[in-house]
């Protein structure tokens, strides 16, 4: 939020960050804005993917599950991602008001949440619907 902002105190706002576009107050971009939303946009993408390949990394691999691990592993990852990215911890907060409550982690958690779970009822025999057997 810091490294896309034209002044050093006052970070771009999360919506910004999340919809890979720099807003002005006039509503037209500079030439400069444009370029820094066209990098933002690729940063963005490029740290959403990371993230959403560490949640769903556990059950992706289609060999046999080795040591403690679960099919459903990277479900509970996801699931207890979403989770974490709703609570609000005061002891945490940056007052800064920037960065305090960032709300897009728990966008990105959810994608992933659903990618899994549509993996998981893809692999089900009998497929489609929970509980409903072919």
């Amino acid at each position: 939020m810091n490294d896309f902002s034209e002044h050093p105190i006052n970070p771009i706002s999360e919506l910004e960050v999340f919809i890979c576009y720099i807003v002005t107050k006039t509503g037209v971009q500079t030439r400069r804005q444009r370029d820094r939303s066209i990098k933002l946009r690729d940063e963005f993408g490029r740290i959403a993917t990371w993230i959403t390949n560490q949640m769903l990394r556990p059950s992706n691999s289609n060999g046999p599950l080795a040591g403690d691990e679960t099919e459903f592993d990277a479900l509970e990852l996801c699931l207890a991602c979403v989770h974490i990215g709703g609570e609000r911890d005061e002891a945490t907060r940056r007052h800064r008001t920037g960065y305090h409550e960032l709300k897009s982690f728990r966008v990105v958690a959810a994608s992933a949440l659903l990618i899994e779970v549509d993996a998981f009822e893809k692999g089900k025999k009998g497929g489609g619907y929970c509980g409903l057997k072919a």
